[in-house]
């Protein structure tokens, strides 16, 4: 026997719709803020100051983690989902190699949201990172640092 209730949350259920996916940077900071529980923290995790990520092996992030979290088959492909999120890579000092994105700091999610994707179309380009304008996240304090409770 059909309830009214039941009537009502069918009809709620949206027909011929996509099922909503998580943006991408919220999928990483997931898969960022769990690293350690599930074993992944040699592939990625966050520097400790928590302004920044860094790939630790690439080959291994293809093989175990991407498929799990991102539709991304390549890191080739994650990269440039990194750039079109606006994440920059760092080239100087202890952060080398390590991305950031002002919006993306560790323990603060809700931020994601302010985070926008860049299109780039036809022959517009997004300019290179300027090293010499580089923050210097390790002189600055941690951002909500790692605890016991929070696994980062």
């Amino acid at each position: 026997k059909n309830t009214g209730s039941d009537q009502r949350s069918s009809s709620m259920q949206p027909r011929g719709k996509k099922r909503r996916v998580a943006p991408f940077p919220l999928k990483l900071y997931y898969v960022l803020t769990h690293a350690k529980r599930w074993g992944y923290e040699h592939i990625i995790s966050w520097l400790p100051h928590g302004r920044a990520f860094r790939l630790h092996e690439t080959k291994l992030f293809e093989e175990h983690v991407m498929p799990i979290f991102f539709s991304a088959n390549t890191v080739k492909s994650f990269l440039r989902q990194l750039n079109l999120y606006s994440f920059k890579r760092l080239f100087n000092g202890e952060d080398e190699g390590a991305y950031y994105n002002e919006l993306f700091l560790r323990g603060k999610p809700y931020l994601y949201v302010n985070i926008k994707r860049v299109n780039i179309k036809g022959n517009k380009y997004r300019a290179c990172s300027n090293p010499d304008e580089e923050p210097d996240f390790n002189s600055m304090s941690q951002v909500n640092p790692p605890t016991e409770d929070n696994d980062t």
